[in-house]
């Protein structure tokens, strides 16, 4: 037996509120990027950065948080995305401060695992 529910779908942002635990974060995705000044990520090739959006190469990209962390909450666990704001209300560290940390302490084994000093 079938049933035609209508399903709505909407394609604009929406603030809404939630009230759960941080239980996890992604430790093996790309946890930073790079971007121009304009806060646009900017395409790295080679050794030149490029933002499309200011239609420059960027001498000055910055390193900026995208943080994947997992939320308990009373229906069940989303992924949510802290970009670099939300990150640095949390840790009052840079993002470069943590790459930095990691390679003077040799435990960076690539760009995409969370350093162990970020998680602790």
């Amino acid at each position: 037996m079938s049933h035609n529910i209508p399903i709505t779908v909407s394609l604009q942002d929406q603030i809404c509120f939630l009230i759960g635990e941080i239980i996890d974060m992604l430790k093996h995705q790309k946890w930073w990027y790079y971007c121009c000044l304009c806060n646009a990520p900017v395409s790295h090739v080679g050794n030149i950065f490029y933002c499309y959006l200011c239609k420059v190469e960027c001498v000055d990209a910055i390193r900026r948080y995208r943080i994947k962390i997992i939320i308990s909450h009373s229906n069940g666990s989303n992924i949510f995305i802290l970009e670099d704001d939300e990150v640095m209300q949390i840790l009052k560290k840079s993002c470069s401060y943590f790459l930095i940390d990691e390679r003077n302490s040799s435990q960076l084994k690539d760009d995409y695992t969370v350093p162990n000093s970020m998680i602790s």
